[in-house]
């Protein structure tokens, strides 16, 4: 067989073109020997018709080795060309959704298992068919017209045969249905009853009789000639031991208290300062210098002098009513301010010495 040098080409052959190769002429030593021939491709081609026949592939005929594919693949694959002269392994499979709006999905699936077999469309039942799916089987006859059922009839004519039915009397004896029984002793009560009704003494304008109200003031409830009662002589006025209508004078204590309905004591409050309010103490006296010792005092020195004097309520001091401020000349006490801090009212001492140093007045203002 003949070898042909491989080249690359800018122009395209035709059948009388001119290749260059080597002709196979033996084997010398183990070594196969070639010639030097140029070949037509005309002459190729022909070659080629004659010496290779057309393939045909049957069953298994072909290796996952003689197509380039890298593996055997699973059982239920398939295998595809990947369009560059490869092949893979492919599973085909279809899910809900995945070929058209017609698919047959996994509900569509469960619901057909739910059908059983023969199961057809509903059709809508018709009294006037007589074949078909709308067809009602057994349907009785109606009698037409006017017709009346006779029990006693014959069945020929339309009627109810007395075969068809079993003709029973019943009877009800006293006590046998109820507990609202129509018994013979009542029975015997409504027929009096009817007939006194019907007597001669009942007017023919009776009326049902309406209960008498005192209040009422025309009508069949109205009480005619009603006596007057006179309340305040029956009843006595209400003593602290016994009920009764109240007196004038109570009336009047009652109407003092203020207000609609009064008012309930409250406790007065010496530190209250609203002047409207219940606990506040009207014309409460201002407290003297005597008077400060109820209360907890708390000093102020400067220079070694007595200058201010502040008084609280308890030592827990919440509240301070009085500050007294003492005011010296060369060491000597010469003034004295009290402070009302609750009502801000002041009191002023004004001192006065001989020139022995002896206290001579003190002026308040």
């Amino acid at each position: 067989m003949a070898r042909i040098n491989s080249y690359v080409v800018d122009t395209s052959l035709s059948g009388g073109d001119i290749l260059m190769g080597s002709n196979y002429i033996g084997t010398t030593g183990g070594v196969k020997q070639y010639e030097t021939r140029s070949y037509r491709l005309d002459d190729l081609t022909d070659f080629f018709k004659s010496n290779i026949a057309v393939a045909s592939v049957g069953e298994n005929g072909i290796t996952t080795t003689q197509l380039h594919v890298v593996s055997a693949g699973d059982v239920g694959q398939y295998l595809t060309s990947d369009g560059d002269g490869t092949f893979s392994w492919v599973t085909l499979g279809v899910g809900d959704g995945g070929l058209t709006e017609k698919n047959f999905t996994s509900a569509l699936n469960t619901k057909l298992d739910g059908i059983a077999a023969g199961a057809e469309v509903n059709v809508q039942s018709d009294w006037n068919s007589n074949s078909g799916d709308s067809q009602i089987l057994n349907k009785p006859t109606i009698p037409g017209g006017n017709q009346v059922l006779d029990w006693t009839g014959d069945v020929s004519g339309g009627n109810i045969h007395t075969g068809n039915y079993t003709n029973t009397t019943y009877s009800v004896q006293d006590g046998e249905l109820s507990e609202n029984n129509l018994t013979d002793a009542l029975k015997a009560n409504y027929n009096a009853a009817y007939v006194h009704s019907q007597a001669a003494h009942a007017p023919a304008t009776a009326e049902q009789n309406v209960q008498s109200d005192w209040n009422a003031s025309s009508g069949d409830a109205f009480i005619i000639n009603k006596p007057t009662i006179a309340y305040t002589s029956a009843i006595p006025s209400a003593t602290t031991s016994a009920s009764g209508l109240m007196s004038t004078a109570d009336k009047t204590k009652l109407d003092g208290l203020g207000g609609s309905s009064g008012e309930a004591n409250v406790q007065a409050d010496w530190d209250e300062t609203g002047t409207s309010d219940d606990a506040f103490i009207k014309n409460k006296p201002e407290l003297g210098e005597l008077d400060l010792s109820a209360f907890f005092a708390e000093f102020t020195y400067g220079s070694g002098l007595l200058t201010k004097i502040e008084y609280w309520n308890s030592s827990s001091k919440n509240t301070k009513y009085y500050t007294k401020d003492l005011t010296y000349t060369s060491g000597t006490l010469t003034q004295s301010v009290l402070t009302n801090n609750v009502s801000s009212a002041t009191q002023t001492k004004v001192l006065a010495y001989d020139n022995s140093g002896n206290l001579t007045t003190i002026t308040k203002s």
